[in-house]
């Protein structure tokens, strides 16, 4: 290892041993007031305790409720797939093709619409992808067409900027997705990511993931009315004539390639197992001729990190 790289470990060392510390100092002074709290003879740590608990159980009354309305919405908006299905089957003989296998339901899980660990799935949806014979497709079309319902809360989340949103995909990557939403939770946009990448992008390299990643954001949040404009977005990820005139699986907007997409809508592409998405993950790759560490910077003083100019 060379004098400049050991003095760049032991100043990122330094400067993470600094955080620590002050991470520790900040929990200890947060265990030492909520300590003070409850040990006060008057009685108003028992109050506090007690109100918050009470404004606790009412959000999470609210998001069951919320979470039931979500539900029916979903499944509202699986109708036409099934409906679509069904249509291509000749009654009164034999099917023209094989068959095309629904996503098998499952339970919503009771947590809050904007932050789901990606463990439980997303709503319910399992987006592993693996070798099982499903339209692995159409799930994801569904994921895509669900996140919508969620973007009320959204719009109030801090992190919906440029600027947190590089750091947010580079984190995710770079160190984890538990680094990342333990520093911020994560909202349903990035929670829908995640069980993407965790699920699919995980197959391709760390480059390729945090481009398909940072492309994606802006297009969900498009989708659900939190930007308005898709100046942000490459000229290849526009929506082309074909994709605003003609029905198809949503996911078939995010493919990085005009043509492919109008091919492939034209043709009519309703049904991709998990075989093809896998195969689909392995092969995608992004032109990057150098490494990793030179796609973001990291600011010592913000403690943030950024794509290199």
């Amino acid at each position: 290892m060379s004098t400049a790289a050991k003095e760049r470990k032991r100043a990122a060392d330094r400067e993470a041993q600094r955080h620590n510390r002050a991470r520790t100092k900040a929990y200890i002074a947060y265990l030492e007031k909520t300590l003070q709290d409850l040990s006060s003879p008057s009685g108003e740590g028992q109050n506090t305790l007690g109100h918050q608990i009470a404004q606790q159980q009412e959000k999470i009354n609210h998001l069951q409720e919320t979470l039931r309305k979500i539900a029916s919405l979903a499944q509202d908006a699986a109708n036409p797939l099934s409906t679509s299905s069904s249509a291509t089957s000749n009654p009164a003989g034999p099917p023209s093709g094989p068959p095309q296998p629904l996503a098998e339901e499952e339970p919503l899980p009771t947590g809050a619409c904007n932050v789901l660990p990606a463990a439980t799935g997303f709503f319910g949806l399992d987006l592993i992808c693996s070798d099982r014979e499903r339209n692995y497709l159409a799930v994801l079309g569904s994921a895509v067409t669900l996140v919508q319902y969620c973007s009320p809360g959204l719009s109030e989340n801090p992190r919906s900027g440029s600027a947190n949103d590089d750091d947010f995909c580079i984190r995710a990557v770079v160190d984890g997705w538990k680094v990342a939403t333990t520093r911020t939770e994560a909202d349903v946009v990035w929670s829908l990511l995640q069980a993407i990448d965790e699920g699919l992008f995980y197959r391709t390299d760390s480059v390729t993931r945090i481009a398909l990643l940072r492309i994606m954001r802006p297009m969900l949040l498009q989708r659900i009315g939190i930007v308005h404009e898709a100046s942000s977005l490459p000229g290849y990820m526009l929506a082309t004539p074909v994709q605003t005139s003609v029905a198809h699986q949503p996911f078939l907007d995010f493919f990085p390639w005009p043509q492919f997409r109008d091919t492939w809508i034209l043709k009519g592409m309703e049904y991709a197992d998990e075989n093809c998405a896998a195969s689909f993950g392995t092969r995608i790759r992004f032109a990057w001729p150098y490494e990793l560490r030179d796609v973001y910077k990291r600011n010592v003083l913000s403690e943030t990190v950024s794509f290199s100019a």
